[in-house]
């Protein structure tokens, strides 16, 4: 929240199950050189063994009238001090009360910081409007990759500036916006294992201890907009855009070149795993249009159809943080074309918007279920969105929000070392449902309760479709009562039913592996507003 006159003070304490607190805050100032700060701390001692956190978030900014315009300007500030939990192992684990609490990886955490100047200026104009953001930002991150075999410690960091502008104008009719967008950056990582591997011979020979990788990126990127919305007629109105950007990154590699060990020594079996390019330059260039047509149908219903392409281009990880048998990451932007065709209507007390889309994803990589990446890959993706809001009644309101969709691979391969992925299989960890519902009852402005049921589908664990996760629903219910003007208390039960569930599953290195979810839980939360 920026400063100005419309930012109440506000406090308040959330405590919880397994020694959960968390407080929060926020002030400010109104007038000329508004200003504001807030913060967010919480204490977790983590329902899992091992697996607690602690986590604050801070901000300060002002705002003041500067070069004809208004400016804001903020400083965000982050810090994370957690023990993270590992996979618990066995087909149905997250079912066991004996295992679903449990933490194998007791070692592993992780450390982050961040910090994040922004400003952002904006001058009205007779012919354009202007709206300039500048930013400076770093980070900081180590973590150990208890997942791994071989679990390496991997430290990760960058800096960052850049500026993003834009400039709106228009007619009657016609309204257009463009800009150009900068961004410079200096990026490292290292990944070093201080132990020998456990496992298999092939296990512990192509996985040494000693450092993986070391290296350090410049990335610098440009890119170049323009957005316009043409009134065709009063019913019709039709969009259409472009975005273009140029990406270099400047690799310098700070360890040996190749597929050995850090001290140049072989793996056996064919090679270590881990195999690092010589320093390299490498540019990629993307063209991204999009159109789109919204019809007024009549007063309460309004049709759309959106065509577009996005992209991304290559991660450094995936360029330089090579496998065996990658010399070279020979690698093209990720891209994807989507199509998209929806209708919303609504009344008095109720509104809908429904859609239809299908989408194409080229020159994706993937991770398969032994551990190797596979680029090149392909998919394709098809469903139906839904959201629905009805007022039942003045003091009623019931809602929901859900999704099918086929998400299925669309290329033939066989992995090194690793799956083979065949066209038409599901993408794993992509279920096919997913939705949300809730009621909400507010008879006054002092008492609101809501019970909100969410659901995932089933889905494939690795990309032979040959384990599966069979999905899960679970209740929630939260009530907030306001005990006086500037005194409200919250009380949440999550999991109301205390159901066994995995927030995440999958299959890997031969094993059925489960993050647990967590079990019925009640939060209260005393918040003042001034």
């Amino acid at each position: 929240l920026l400063p100005g006159a419309d930012m109440p003070g506000r406090a308040a304490l959330e405590l919880g199950p397994h020694d959960f607190r968390r407080m929060t805050g926020r002030f400010g100032a109104a007038g000329t050189g508004a200003f504001g700060a807030g913060f967010v701390h919480a204490d977790d001692g983590g329902f899992r063994e091992d697996s607690g956190y602690q986590q604050t978030k801070a901000y300060v900014g002002t705002s003041m009238e500067a070069w004809s315009g208004s400016l804001d300007v903020r400083l965000v500030l982050s810090d994370l001090d957690q023990e993270t939990a590992g996979y618990i192992l066995g087909f149905d684990a997250y079912k066991d009360p004996a295992l679903n609490r449990q933490n194998l990886n007791p070692e592993a955490y992780r450390l982050a910081s961040s910090q994040r100047l922004t400003a952002h200026w904006q001058r009205p104009g007779d012919r354009f409007d202007l709206d300039v953001r500048p930013f400076v930002r770093h980070s900081d991150m180590e973590f150990l990759q208890h997942f791994l075999p071989g679990k390496p410690l991997e430290e990760n960091g960058h800096t960052s500036a850049g500026v993003l502008t834009a400039a709106s104008f228009g007619s009657e009719r016609v309204a257009a916006v463009t800009g150009l967008d900068l961004e410079w950056a200096d990026v490292y990582l290292r990944q070093t294992q201080f132990g020998p591997t456990e496992g298999s011979d092939f296990l512990q020979e192509t996985r040494p201890e000693g450092k993986h990788y070391d290296y350090r990126v410049r990335s610098y990127s440009a890119a170049a907009f323009v957005q316009s919305d043409f009134d065709i007629s009063d019913r019709l109105t039709v969009s259409a855009g472009v975005r273009a950007e140029h990406v270099r990154y400047d690799y310098d590699n700070r360890m040996l070149d190749g597929n050995t060990r850090d001290d140049g020594t072989p793996c056996g079996f064919g090679g270590c795993l881990y195999t690092r390019p010589a320093d390299r330059d490498d540019t990629f260039s993307n063209f991204a249009p999009k159109l789109g047509a919204r019809w007024s149908l009549d007063v309460s219903t309004t049709a759309y159809l959106n065509l577009s392409r996005g992209f991304r281009a290559p991660q450094m990880t995936e360029l330089y943080r090579l496998q065996s048998g990658q010399l070279v990451s020979d690698l093209d932007s990720e891209s994807i074309d989507s199509a998209e065709a929806g209708i919303r209507r609504g009344g008095e007390s109720w509104q809908l918007d429904a859609s239809l889309f299908y989408m194409k994803k080229k020159d994706s990589v993937y991770r398969d279920a032994d551990g190797f990446n596979v680029s090149g890959g392909r998919s394709r993706h098809r469903g139906i969105d839904l959201s629905w809001d009805w007022q039942l009644h003045d003091a009623w309101r019931f809602s929901i929000d859900g999704t099918f969709a086929r998400h299925q691979y669309d290329f033939d391969t066989v992995a090194a070392r690793g799956e083979t992925f065949v066209s038409g299989r599901d993408v794993d960890s992509a279920p096919r449902w997913l939705g949300t519902a809730e009621f909400e009852y507010a008879p006054n402005p002092q008492f609101a309760a809501s019970l909100q049921w969410t659901a995932v589908g089933r889905y494939y664990l690795d990309a032979e479709n040959e384990h599966s996760y069979p999905g899960h629903g679970i209740l929630n219910l939260r009530v907030r009562v306001n005990l006086s003007d500037t005194l409200s208390v919250t009380g949440r039960v999550n999991n109301m039913t205390d159901h066994l569930y995995a927030d995440r599953a999958d299959f890997a290195f031969g094993n059925y592996r489960y993050f647990p979810g967590r079990g019925r839980e009640l939060f209260v939360v005393l918040q003042y507003d001034q």
